[in-house]
C-alpha cells in the first residue's frame, strides 16, 4: 500500500538538524562556556551575591604557557584549599603572575612596586593594651614561582614556605607528603623529652590543604619560647623538612605557571592571602557578563540593574 504526498525524508532532515543543533548546544556549554553562580562577597561591589555569570572556559594550553593575564584580569578558579571537591569553585582578581612581586602593606597592594588600583584595607583587632594587624593583610614582598624555578624549602621563611608547599601539593595531588620540624639548640638537635622537639604532619594524596599558620607555626612558636626558657642563653630556631612518598625532598621544581589571586573585598574574600600561590591548572575560566542577577534575600526579585552588565 501506497500513501500519495507521503515521504520520510523531511521529517528525517528535521530530526537530525533538531538532535545536531542539541548537540552543538552541549559542546558549547561544556567545551566553551560554562554559567556561575555567586553566593559570596569576595569580588563586592562588582560582582554580588546573586549574580549568575557567563564565563569563557580555559584551555589548559591557555592556562600553562600561552594565556598571559595582567592585573586586572577577574578569573573563577578552583580553590586549592577545596581540592578534593572539584565542584566547588571562586572568583577573584589576579594580582600577580610568575615573575612578578607581590607586596601588601598598609597602603594597599603592589605589584612590582606599582599600586593596583584593587587595595586591600587591612583589618585592625583592638585587644585591651593594643591594635594589631591581621597578618594576612600585611606582609613583606612574596616572588610569585615561574616555571623552572628551583624552589629550596631550606632557605624559606615561614609564610613563604607555607605557600610553596601548597603550590607543591598542586602540583603533585597524588603524593603523600610530610612536614617534619627539628628544634635546634645552637644548631644542634634536640632530642625529644618532656617538651617534644620533633612535629610531623602527615599530607594524605588528594587530602585537602592545610593553612599550616592557623595552627602548626603557632605551636612551633609556642615550643620555642618554651625551650628559651628551659636552655636560657641558647639559640633555639627550628628546621624543616619536606618529605614525598617517604622520600625527603630539599627541593622541588615548578612546573607551571603560577599567580596570586585576591578578592576586591579583602575582609569576605578567603584567597591567596591564606593558601598562597595557585598553579594555572587551577584557573577555569574568564566572566564575560551577568546574565541574570536577583536581589539579595529574595526569591524571585529580579536586579534589573545588573542584567547584561559586561565584566
Amino acid at each position: 500500500m501506497h500513501f500519495t504526498g507521503f515521504t520520510s525524508q523531511p521529517f528525517f532532515k528535521s530530526g537530525l538538524i533538531f538532535v545536531l543543533v542539541i548537540i552543538a548546544s552541549i559542546l558549547f556549554r561544556t567545551v566553551f562556556f560554562h554559567a556561575f553562580s555567586v553566593n559570596g562577597n569576595a569580588m563586592s561591589p562588582k560582582i554580588i551575591p546573586g549574580d549568575k555569570i557567563l564565563c569563557w572556559r580555559l584551555s589548559k594550553t591557555i592556562q600553562g604557557e600561552k594565556w598571559n593575564p595582567t592585573s586586572s584580569n577577574i578569573v573563577v578558579y578552583r580553590p586549592p584549599l577545596l581540592q578534593q571537591n572539584k565542584s566547588i569553585l571562586s572568583i577573584g582578581r589576579i594580582a600577580g603572575w610568575s615573575g612578578d612581586t607581590v607586596d601588601i602593606n598598609l597602603t594597599g597592594v603592589f605589584v612590582n612596586g606599582k599600586k593596583l588600583l584593587t587595595t586591600m584595607s587591612p583589618q585592625a583587632y583592638a585587644t585591651e593594651n593594643t591594635v594589631f594587624l591581621d597578618p594576612r593583610e600585611h606582609f613583606s614582598p612574596l616572588s610569585i614561582p615561574s616555571p623552572g624555578d628551583t624552589i629550596s624549602f631550606e632557605k624559606l621563611g615561614i609564610r613563604a614556605f607555607e605557600f610553596s608547599f601548597n603550590l607543591l601539593r598542586q602540583q603533585s595531588p597524588e603524593k603523600d607528603f610530610q612536614i617534619k620540624c627539628i628544634m635546634l639548640k645552637d644548631k644542634v638537635p634536640l632530642n625529644p623529652g618532656k617538651i617534644d622537639s620533633i612535629l610531623r604532619i602527615p599530607f594524605k594524596k588528594n587530602e585537602r590543604l592545610k593553612a599550616l599558620n592557623q595552627l602548626h607555626w603557632f605551636e612551633l612558636i609556642n615550643i620555642k619560647r618554651q625551650l628559651e626558657k628551659k636552655f636560657p642563653g641558647n639559640l633555639i630556631n627550628f628546621q624543616r623538612e619536606v618529605f614525598e612518598n617517604g622520600r625527603k625532598i630539599p627541593f622541588f621544581i615548578v612546573q607551571r605557571k603560577c599567580c596570586f589571586i585576591l578578592g576586591d573585598n579583602s575582609h569576605r574574600s578567603h584567597d591567596s592571602r591564606y593558601f598562597g600561590y595557585i598553579d594555572a591548572n587551577y584557573l577555569i575560566s574568564r566572566p564575560i557578563l551577568i546574565y541574570w542577577s536577583k536581589k539579595p534575600k529574595t526569591v524571585l526579585e529580579i536586579n534589573f540593574k545588573r542584567l547584561l552588565k559586561i565584566i
